[in-house]
């Protein structure tokens, strides 16, 4: 793989990092681990800046082991300050080639370290960076970040032990963190102060303490004496050490150092990813299921209200229907269904005060008229109302609270905000659930009553009610007439009785016709609770599936990402086709 295509391969692979992590950041568990996480992106960008940049080896290790007589060797010159048994590295030295550009290694900084540059064509690992680092067990505080600061910028890290440092902690925990995200390499150093067997026992525990501690399962490790080395004479074990370094520092090799300490990164990414999903594993499959009941609980108990306030507008709705059907009927009782019982019994009393006070009589009908027009009027507006149907906020908000509760605890809990995972907050449910009552209801109001008006008042009805009260009132002509022509007036209250058995016999037949339309009101009733319950199965799905898609968006990429240095070794591979 040419420097350019591996560049652009892990220029994608970081690219769709990001796209990955992005939905995984509502996660507290991931948010608890970001520093290390920022640390760890922070370390792609820097190798990804370095692609085509000289190599970069950084010695470090224990203090007197001889890391800077050992750069002192490489270089082949005094550049690094010697120390025995005290921390001697307080500042970094770089040794560089002439024609170097260290502004990317050495920008951020904060301490400045000594450069020493270099001919390449005279030095012993021509055109590449060597950095003398602060010990790894220094008292000195300050001396940790700048190890670490330069630890960070090394394509390849030479830990220099002497026999006490090989099991030290200090030293341990400092590699662990850069174990199988840098190259390593291992020297003791001072082997020319140790036996044969010393030497082997050492090098043989410092291989099991990198399997062990380090989790590396092989490391090189060599031993040599830096200070023979600077003298000319360094002996198998330095020449061994410097074939090495020769081996990972030369051009294509160094595009697999630099692919093996990108996969270490990723590997590491992948753990610590692999640890919020185990903690995350949990709440994420058991939270869309208790949305869902969380939802449909709610919704139960607004339908249970909704429902009981339906069954009271039931009588009202009746009421309503005659009205719409008596003014699709033009004969006499479709008039007594349009007037409606105060009308109706109005005219009847007027009639009945009309022998005694015809003024009177014509006040009681207009005033019963006007009373029951009102009240079709006051009756109408109350059923178009829609919103008195459902509960009110409060109890929907007590509700909420007593099905919600575990369910936002728990998502609170996997991301501190349940709305960021998509759980659905009161306001919003309980829009949703009175939006469905009121198109339910809408629809009823708007279709569904003029429908059961128009097949409640059919043809055949309308004369079968209708012809009795107008052959009656033939009848009450003809002998009105036939008085007339006789010079037999049938009289005043021949008149009003007729009418009156007239208005008494519609009276009935409307009374008949609201029997008949008291199962299409419940019919009506009906519809509008099955409409607002597909509603209400609407609304839990939405807010089960939004939940869902939320929740598979970060598991998708929680299992995505703890497989990430698997999917990057094999991106990576420059045997893979293409760039």
């Amino acid at each position: 793989m040419t420097a350019n295509g591996w560049e652009r391969r892990l220029a994608r692979l970081r690219r769709e990092l990001d796209d990955e992590l992005e939905g995984l950041w509502p996660l507290v568990a991931l948010e608890r681990r970001s520093l290390e996480l920022e640390d760890l992106l922070d370390d792609l960008d820097r190798q990804l800046a370095r692609v085509s940049a000289a190599a970069v080896v950084v010695l470090v290790g224990a203090t007197g082991a001889g890391k800077s007589t050992l750069l002192n060797a490489l270089a082949g010159a005094e550049i690094a300050r010697e120390g025995e048994s005290r921390p001697t590295t307080s500042t970094p030295t770089v040794f560089a080639p002439l024609d170097a550009d260290l502004s990317e290694l050495l920008a951020g900084l904060d301490v400045q370290p000594k450069v020493v540059r270099y001919d390449p064509e005279r030095a012993l690992l021509g055109g590449q960076v060597l950095i003398d680092a602060p010990d790894t067990n220094s008292v000195a505080v300050e001396h940790h970040a700048t190890v670490r600061a330069m630890a960070d910028r090394a394509d390849v890290l030479v830990a220099v032990l002497h026999r006490q440092s090989v099991v030290e902690e200090k030293n341990v925990e400092f590699l662990r963190d850069f174990a199988g995200r840098r190259e390593l390499v291992v020297v003791l150093g001072r082997a020319d102060e140790l036996t044969e067997r010393a030497t082997a026992e050492l090098l043989e525990q410092a291989r099991e303490v990198a399997r062990a501690k380090l989790e590396v399962d092989s490391v090189d490790a060599f031993a040599l004496s830096a200070r023979a080395a600077r003298e000319g004479h360094g002996g198998e074990g330095f020449e061994r050490f410097l074939d090495r370094l020769r081996d990972l520092l030369r051009a294509g090799r160094m595009e697999r150092v630099r692919r093996h300490n990108a996969i270490g990164v990723a590997g590491r990414i992948a753990a610590l990813v692999a640890k919020v999903r185990a903690e995350t594993a949990e709440d994420l499959t058991s939270l869309p299921d208790e949305v869902a009941a969380a939802t449909r609980g709610l919704a139960e108990d607004v339908l249970e209200e909704v429902e009981a306030r339906l069954d009271l507008r039931r009588s009202e709705l009746s009421s309503l229907l005659a009205g719409e059907a008596g003014r699709r009927w033009d004969g006499p009782v479709g008039w007594a269904l349009r007037a409606g019982t105060w009308s109706t019994v109005s005219a009847g009393l007027g009639l009945a005060l009309a022998r005694r006070n015809p003024l009177a009589a014509a006040g009681v009908a207009v005033g019963g008229a006007a009373v029951g027009k009102a009240r079709e009027a006051t009756g109408r507006r109350r059923l178009e109302d829609a919103d008195t149907l459902c509960p009110e906020s409060g109890d929907v908000a007590e509700r909420y609270a007593q099905h919600f509760g575990p369910v936002r605890v728990r998502a609170g809990r996997l991301c501190g905000e349940p709305e960021r995972l998509g759980v659905p907050g009161r306001e919003q449910l309980e829009r949703d659930l009175t939006e469905g009552v009121a198109e339910a209801w809408s629809r009823l109001m708007h279709r569904g009553l003029p429908e059961a008006a128009e097949r409640a008042a059919p043809v055949w009805l309308r004369w079968a009610l209708d012809l009795p009260i107008y052959a009656f009132a033939g009848w009450l002509l003809y002998r009105a007439g036939e008085g007339f022509l006789a010079g037999d007036y049938v009289g005043l209250d021949f008149l009003i009785n007729g009418l009156l058995l007239g208005l008494a016999f519609a009276f009935m037949a409307r009374l008949v016709v609201r029997g008949t339309l008291g199962w299409r009101a419940r019919r009506l009733v009906a519809d509008v609770r099955d409409h607002t319950r597909l509603a209400a199965d609407r609304t839990i799905e939405a807010a089960a599936e939004l939940v869902s898609e939320e929740v598979g968006r970060s598991r998708a990429a929680l299992d995505s990402i703890a497989e990430l240095d698997r999917r990057w070794r094999t991106a990576l591979d420059e045997r893979s086709a293409g760039d």
